[in-house]
C-alpha cells in the first residue's frame, strides 16, 4: 500500500513538472539576483546550516557582496573566470555567489589535486584570479610560481580556522 502511494505522489510531481512552462527567453535570472531577492524578502530567515554554523539570507548576501566588492577592486569583470579552491563551507557558497554577481564564472577546483595536475587544471581554465581558502594555502603556495598569477591582487585569501595568516604573496 505504501509503495502505491509513493508512486502516486511521484506521478503527481512529474505531472506538475510537465505542465510547468519554461521562463520567457528575456527573463534575467542569476544566482546573485536570487540571493539578493531572498535577502530583501526574508533577511532574517536561515539560509544555510553547515557543521553547526548558521547564516541568514541577509548575512549571506552581505558576505557575498563583500567578496564581490573585493573581487571587483581586484579587476574581476563580466566574462572572467575565477578559480575557487576551498573546502565545503558557507564561505565557499559566498565566493561562488560573489563571482556570479560580477557576471564572471566560478571554476571550482578539485581539492584532491596537487602539484602538476593542479597547475594544469588552473592554467587550462584561463582563470584571471583565484579565491583560496586558508585550508589550501600550502597546496597553492607549492605551485604558485607555475601559475599565471603574478600580483598579490590575483589571490583572494578566505580565512577558515584562523590558524594560518594571510600570506604576503
Amino acid at each position: 500500500m505504501t509503495r502505491f502511494s509513493e508512486v502516486l505522489d511521484m506521478a503527481k510531481v512529474l505531472a506538475k513538472a510537465i505542465r510547468t512552462k519554461p521562463l520567457p527567453r528575456d527573463t534575467q535570472l542569476s544566482l546573485g539576483l536570487m540571493v539578493e531577492q531572498n535577502a530583501a524578502r526574508t533577511p532574517n530567515a536561515i539560509m544555510c546550516i553547515f557543521e553547526g554554523n548558521t547564516i541568514t539570507w541577509g548575512q549571506f548576501n552581505f558576505l557575498a557582496n563583500r567578496m564581490a566588492n573585493q573581487l571587483k577592486q581586484m579587476g574581476v569583470k563580466k566574462g572572467d573566470v575565477v578559480a575557487v579552491m576551498m573546502d565545503n563551507r558557507i564561505e565557499n557558497l559566498a565566493a561562488v555567489t560573489a563571482v556570479t554577481k560580477l557576471g564572471a564564472a566560478a571554476s571550482m577546483l578539485n581539492t584532491n589535486l596537487t602539484d602538476d595536475p593542479l597547475v594544469h587544471c588552473i592554467n587550462s581554465i584561463d582563470s584571471r584570479k583565484i579565491v583560496v581558502g586558508e585550508e589550501w594555502l600550502a597546496s597553492i603556495d607549492a605551485i604558485r610560481r607555475q601559475l599565471p598569477f603574478t600580483s598579490p591582487n590575483d589571490f583572494l585569501y578566505v580565512r577558515d580556522q584562523g590558524k594560518t595568516p594571510c600570506p604576503d604573496w
